[in-house]
């Protein structure tokens, strides 16, 4: 292994390689420190040319490759194992907007940008980038694109696959597959970029893509609304979509108990009425404020001007209090809308089952995007006992692992 090193050291000299166990471990714990692995090294190209004589090398050695953005999955994916035998590429110094295409609307951004980054980039040049999700302050594009993000504004702009217009991407033979266009009307062939897009690194590591863009938006407006139940959630998304059209950006459902957390946790956050709704909804686009103040008399209209950024922080806490809890399980799932009703009923069962002796305490929170055939749910696990944070060693004592066959929830 000491000659991969040195082979690699001489492609991306001694900035771009990290070998010591103390400089290496934020990258090989992920972001809910869950899972801690133990990579042979961590390397970090600047170019693309770079990061292909990399692969190359790694190809030759038989040395598997982990892909890693920003690390903010929830899940672990862009962790090492143990093994001490894998590489991990983090394209974090790949940061540079190559440029920007205001009449096409289109910018051709590397991997290591930081969405965020992005998104400033966009609005200076008088346009939007509308991928946008909780972690887009530390999330890099390569990341999003690689796990088809689907973010807040799927409703209205898709997931991040469709906001893509080309790639680039260096595949597991070290060789560079340039398809960095910005034609919009491109019939030629196959269409090779989707099979990189949401692949995880499997396929090919991205380096660069060309994403689209729109124009500013005239008007904007953040309404938070307050329902009895997922049903009239899914009645008022109907409604909304036929009186406004595409101008519904977003549409996000979260229980109170979800809120409650939020609340209990983060104390410079509101509620955002006097009382408390079994379920909310957080509607971001012009045109739903008038609808919701017509249509709605669930919440009193002056409420539904609920200030924007903090309903966004509220998105966010979400997020972070996911990393607070140890114990957390994140689960997603895709149904039809029309599913959702029925599995619905079940979950105030599942908010709080007992615990048995020592096993564990199980707390279902649903919150996020009622949009057409996507839902989630988020659950934590809570020990009586902390020194066993693992569900599986309630399973071994016998306790049956629960079954959750729907779920309702935010893109995150």
């Amino acid at each position: 292994m000491s000659e991969l090193i040195e082979r690699i050291r001489s492609i991306v000299g001694h900035a771009g390689l990290i070998t010591t166990p103390e400089e290496f471990a934020p990258y090989a714990t992920d972001w809910r420190k869950r899972y801690v692995g133990k990579p042979l090294a961590v390397v970090r190209p600047a170019s693309t040319a770079e990061v292909a004589r990399v692969v190359r090398a790694c190809s030759d050695a038989r040395t598997a490759i982990v892909p890693q953005g920003g690390n903010t999955g929830l899940c672990g994916a862009a962790t090492p194992d143990a093994s001490g035998s894998q590489i991990v590429l983090n394209l974090s110094r790949m940061n540079r907007v190559r440029g920007i295409d205001a009449r096409n609307n289109t910018m051709t951004v590397e991997a290591g940008c930081v969405l965020a980054n992005l998104q400033k980039a966009a609005e200076e040049a008088g346009r939007l980038l509308p991928l946008s999700l909780a972690a887009e302050g530390s999330c890099e594009i390569g990341g999003n694109l690689s796990t088809n993000a689907g973010g807040t504004a799927v409703l209205r702009y898709g997931n991040a696959r469709e906001l893509v217009l080309g790639l680039e991407v260096v595949v597991p033979s070290g060789e560079i597959w340039d398809g960095l266009r910005g034609l919009r009307k491109d019939n030629t062939g196959y269409d090779l970029k989707q099979l990189f897009i949401g692949a995880e690194g499997t396929l090919g590591v991205i380096t660069a893509a060309v994403l689209k863009l729109f124009p500013l938006p005239k008007s904007r407006a953040t309404a938070v609304v307050a329902l009895r139940d997922p049903e009239k959630a899914l009645a008022l998304l109907e409604r909304a979509l036929g009186a406004c059209g595409e101008r519904v950006t977003g549409f996000e459902l979260f229980s109170d108990f979800c809120l409650s957390l939020v609340l209990k946790h983060f104390k410079d956050t509101a509620a955002p009425f006097p009382r408390r709704f079994p379920y909310y909804v957080l509607n971001p686009g012009a045109g739903f404020l008038e609808l919701a103040r017509i249509h709605l008399r669930s919440a009193g209209p002056r409420r539904l001007e609920y200030q924007a950024r903090r309903v966004d922080s509220h998105r966010a806490h979400r997020r972070v209090h996911l990393g607070d809890r140890r114990g957390t399980c994140a689960r997603s799932s895709g149904c039809p809308d029309g599913d959702v009703r029925p599995s619905r009923r079940r979950q105030p069962a599942l908010q709080r089952v007992p615990a048995r002796g020592n096993g564990p305490r199980y707390f279902c929170r649903g919150f996020g995007a009622d949009q057409p055939h996507r839902a989630r749910q988020r659950g934590a696990f809570r020990r009586l006992d902390q020194r066993r944070a693992r569900l599986g060693s309630a399973q071994a004592r016998g306790n049956p692992p629960l079954q959750i066959t729907a779920r309702t929830g935010p893109d995150a």
